[in-house]
C-alpha cells in the first residue's frame, strides 16, 4: 500500500477481520440465527462501504493530486466488500421471495379453503331448499287428494237429494193418480177418499218438510266443508312464508358470523402491530436487542 494514502489505514486494517467473518458465509435465512446473521452483516458491511465512500469524498477535497489514487484505493476496497455484502443480500432477498412464495401458496391455499366452504354451505342450503319444497308438495298433493275426496262425498250426495226429490215427486204424481182415479172410480165414497186424500196429503207434506231438512243439513255441511278447504290453503300460504323466514334468517347469520370473523382478523393484525411498536419504544436503545430492533424496523417498514 503506497504510504501517501493513509486516509483507509483503519479500515484496511480491520479488513482481514472483517473477511475472515464474511467472505463466502452461506447463512439459512429459514432460521432465526441465520436471519439475524444476514442483517446484521449487511448492516456493517454496508456502513463500512458507505464510510469509504465518504472518506474518498473527504479526502479528495483536500488533496486533489492524490484523487485518482484514493479513487483506485476506493474501488479495490469496495470490489472486496461488495461481493461480500452482494452475498448476503442475494441470499437475503433469495429468502424473501422464499418467504412470499410461502405466503402466496398459503393465500391461494386459504382462498380455496374459503371457496370449498362456500360451495358446501350452497349446496347444503340448496338441499335444505329442495328438502322444503318438496314437504310442500307431497303436503299440496295430500290437501288435493283430500278436497277431491270431499268434492266427490259432496257431488254424490248431492246427487242423492236429487234422487230423493225425484222418487217423493213421483209418488207423488202416483199417489195423485191413484186418488183421482179412486174418486172416478167410488163416487159414493167420496167422504172416506177425501179423509184418505187428506191424510195421503199430511203424509206427503211430513215427507217434503223431512226432505227439506235433510237438504238444508246437508248444503250446510257443503258450506262446512268449503270452508274446511280455504283453511287449508291458507295454512299452506302461511307455512310457505314461515319458511322462507327462516332461510333469509340464517343468511343473515351467516353473512354476520363472517364479517365479525374478518373484524377480528383486522384487529388481531393492529394489535400485533402495536406490541412491535412498544417493544420498539422500549427497546429500541438497549444493546442487548440492537440487532431484533434493526430487524423489527427493517420489518415494519415494509409493511
Amino acid at each position: 500500500m503506497n504510504n501517501e494514502i493513509t486516509c483507509y489505514s483503519k479500515i484496511e486494517q480491520g479488513m482481514a477481520d472483517v473477511k475472515s467473518r464474511h467472505h463466502n458465509v452461506i447463512v439459512d435465512l429459514s432460521t432465526k440465527n441465520g436471519s439475524l446473521l444476514a442483517f446484521s452483516g449487511r448492516s456493517e458491511l454496508r456502513q463500512i462501504r458507505t464510510n469509504i465512500e465518504k472518506i474518498r469524498v473527504d479526502e479528495k477535497k483536500h488533496y486533489i493530486d492524490a484523487g485518482k489514487k484514493i479513487d483506485a484505493m476506493a474501488k479495490m476496497l469496495t470490489e472486496i466488500i461488495l461481493p461480500m455484502e452482494l452475498s448476503y443480500d442475494s441470499a437475503i432477498k433469495a429468502e424473501e421471495r422464499r418467504v412470499d412464495e410461502i405466503r402466496i401458496a398459503k393465500q391461494r391455499a386459504a382462498d380455496e379453503v374459503i371457496a370449498v366452504r362456500i360451495r358446501e354451505e350452497e349446496r347444503i342450503k340448496k338441499e335444505a331448499a329442495d328438502k322444503i319444497q318438496a314437504e310442500k308438495d307431497l303436503l299440496a298433493e295430500e290437501q288435493r287428494v283430500e278436497i277431491e275426496k270431499r268434492e266427490l262425498e259432496v257431488l254424490r250426495q248431492q246427487k242423492e237429494i236429487n234422487e230423493a226429490k225425484d222418487k217423493i215427486l213421483q209418488e207423488d204424481r202416483i199417489r195423485k193418480a191413484a186418488a183421482d182415479e179412486e174418486r172416478r172410480k167410488i163416487a159414493a165414497a167420496q167422504d172416506e177418499l177425501r179423509e184418505k186424500t187428506l191424510r195421503a196429503q199430511r203424509e206427503i207434506a211430513a215427507q217434503e218438510n223431512a226432505s227439506r231438512l235433510k237438504i238444508q243439513a246437508e248444503e250446510r255441511q257443503i258450506r262446512i266443508d268449503q270452508q274446511i278447504i280455504l283453511d287449508a290453503n291458507q295454512k299452506i300460504q302461511d307455512e310457505k312464508i314461515r319458511a322462507e323466514n327462516e332461510i333469509l334468517a340464517k343468511e343473515r347469520a351467516a353473512k354476520d358470523k363472517k364479517e365479525k370473523a374478518e373484524e377480528l382478523r383486522k384487529q388481531n393484525k393492529l394489535d400485533g402491530y402495536a406490541l412491535l411498536s412498544k417493544f420498539l419504544a422500549k427497546c429500541e436503545n438497549d444493546d442487548e436487542f440492537k440487532t431484533v430492533v434493526i430487524f423489527v424496523k427493517q420489518w415494519l417498514e415494509t409493511k
